[in-house]
């Protein structure tokens, strides 16, 4: 299958990477979270760190596992002191490394190796790192990765960066006890949280229009389990973070179908943990905004929507996004009775259209009988039946256009026609030919004038110069009279008998 590939970014700290056996401690025992600036996390518990954040063991056989629907994981990491890892996808052992300093791991300053699983089919993988280590003193450090989704089939528009839907949009539907509060570097700086650890406290959010989703939350040291329910399957994650981390993935999905609506449901439970080891105060969650990135299928001008619209920010994470205004989507998305402002618009359009068509023609009609009766009593010839019709004048435009030109623009003249104008034109210009213009239609040149003879205007051998300028009807004139006379010319005089 060919896809719109679009890449994530996961920093180590994302519950989405699960690790085995201690998320959290000491480094002997588990992983430990560290920053570059403070190696030493102790008596530090829910501070901001400094530096780039990494996660760090020295037991042999402490891992994370990944699980990802798409078509490349990118890992970037450092061993130290003869530390060694293995990495498989999917039971595949993966060799293929690169060097940090690629544009993969551009979010990971510090790292020093990048290992690389491209190339894979498109669908579900799971992916399982293992640290190799023998004795004391060797470690390795992993400070995150890229994972490619699906934004749907191959040719698929993606929105430039996703729209932000914080967590103080009414979009939202909050069940239980939340709170708003602010915050500590979060990505509108809000985010809503709670503490009370049971199965019915949730919020939602139901969308449509994109092929990707992020949920993002605030891990602290008070974080514990926590259950994501997307697309009829629930999973659970553990949140616990020593440091306060704020713009922290907590669960993506890819490849959706942006015509489709689908509801995401943060819950403050892990169903494999029903008690949080710390007691009251310590099962929190912390929901700051989940971002969507919006997609247009190939072949279709915009996305068909079949759920409520949600107002949001359309920047990325990592720019400082403002607050959402939080404008009103107009309640449940129903809309009210009556003719929308669009389509009355349309209907007076339409009227003025017709009424200017109708004024049009009158003026024409009129225009046109005044000079059958000019014709009639000038004694010029009336075209009769059989002859060739005088061609109507140009219907004026109905509808203004506008020209390509801006008003300061030069005005080009075009071979044949008249010049273009700037602006609106409400009706075409008279076509006038220009003495050095060429002529596009059959024309006869007049035949030269005789020894002391003056050119008139009832001489169908007029001097081109005065042709150029003259009214139509005269023209037509000047050409029943030239045939008459060419016709009467070729007359042969009948034949004579001896």
């Amino acid at each position: 299958m060919s896809i719109q590939p679009y890449n994530i970014s996961l920093g180590e700290e994302s519950p989405t990477f699960q690790y085995t056996p201690v998320r959290d401690g000491p480094v002997t025992e588990g992983w430990n979270s560290s920053y570059s600036g403070q190696i030493e996390w102790s008596g530090l518990e829910g501070k901001l760190g400094i530096g780039t954040p990494y996660r760090r063991t020295e037991l042999n056989g402490a891992g994370f596992s990944l699980v990802f629907h798409g078509t490349a994981l990118y890992l970037c990491l450092s061993t130290n002191s003869g530390a060694g890892y293995a990495l498989t996808i999917d039971n595949n052992a993966v060799t293929k490394t690169a060097s940090a300093s690629d544009q993969a791991c551009s979010s990971f300053p510090g790292s020093e190796v990048l290992v690389v699983a491209d190339g894979l089919s498109y669908g579900s993988h799971t992916a399982e790192f293992n640290a190799t280590i023998s004795g004391t003193g060797p470690s390795v450090d992993f400070y995150g990765g890229v994972v490619t989704l699906s934004a749907g089939p191959s040719g698929t528009t993606v929105s430039s960066s996703p729209l932000v839907v914080d967590n103080q949009n009414p979009e939202w539907v909050y069940e239980g006890t939340w709170y708003q509060g602010p915050g500590t570097a979060e990505i509108t700086g809000t985010h809503s949280f709670t503490c009370q650890y049971d199965s019915a406290v949730t919020v939602s959010l139901t969308f449509n229009g994109s092929s990707i989703v992020q949920l993002i939350g605030t891990l602290t040291s008070n974080v514990f389990g926590y259950s994501v329910d997307f697309d009829n399957v629930e999973t659970v994650y553990n949140g616990s973070n020593y440091w306060w981390a704020a713009q922290q993935t907590m669960f993506f999905a890819g490849g959706l179908d942006p015509t489709q609506s689908y509801t995401l449901t943060l819950i403050d439970f892990d169903a494999n943990q029903p008690s949080p080891p710390g007691g009251n105060n310590t099962g929190c969650v912390n929901l700051e905004a989940v971002l969507l990135v919006q997609a247009t299928l190939p072949n279709t001008q915009s996305t068909p929507s079949s759920g409520p619209s949600i107002p949001g920010t359309a920047t990325s994470p990592s720019s400082g996004a403002s607050h959402s205004s939080g404008a009103d989507t107009g309640g449940n998305g129903q809309s009210g009775g009556g003719l929308s402002g669009g389509a009355i618009a349309g209907i007076v359009i339409g009227a003025l259209a017709v009424l200017a068509l109708i004024i049009a023609v009158w003026f024409l009609v009129s225009r046109m009988r005044k000079r059958s009766s000019a014709q009639g009593a000038s004694g010029q010839a009336v075209f009769t039946r059989g002859s060739t019709p005088h061609p109507p004048d140009p219907i004026p435009y109905i509808t203004p256009v506008q020209s390509s030109f801006t008003i300061d623009a030069p005005v080009s003249s075009v071979s044949g026609g008249a010049a273009l104008s700037a602006g609106y034109r409400t009706e075409k210009s008279p076509r006038s030919i220009p003495n050095n213009a060429a002529y596009g239609g059959v024309r006869s040149s007049p035949g030269p004038l005789s020894e002391g003879e003056t050119p008139s205007s009832s001489d169908p051998r007029l001097a081109n110069e005065m042709l150029q300028n003259a009214p139509t009807v005269d023209l037509v004139t000047i050409l029943n009279q030239r045939l008459r006379r060419e016709q009467a010319d070729n007359i042969e005089e009948p034949p004579t008998y001896g």
